[in-house]
C-alpha cells in the first residue's frame, strides 16, 4: 500500500520498500525516491518507468 500526503507543493509518499517526495515548482519538478534493498535490485527498470511516465504526463517544453 502506498501512502501519500501533500505538504504545500510537495507530495510525500511511502510504501512497502519505497519512499520519497515530489516537489512541484513553476518551472520544473523534482523527484526523490529511496528504495529498500529488494527494490534496489530493480532500480534501472524503476528509473526507466518513472522517466517514461513523467515524459508522457509532463513532457518538456522547448
Amino acid at each position: 500500500m502506498l501512502r501519500s500526503e501533500w505538504e504545500g507543493h510537495r507530495l510525500v509518499f511511502s510504501g512497502s520498500g519505497a519512499s520519497g517526495d515530489i516537489v512541484i515548482y513553476e518551472e520544473h519538478v523534482e523527484l526523490s525516491v529511496r528504495l529498500g534493498f529488494a527494490l534496489k535490485l530493480l532500480e534501472p527498470a524503476i528509473r526507466s518507468a518513472i522517466e517514461e511516465t513523467l515524459d508522457e504526463q509532463i513532457g518538456t517544453q522547448d
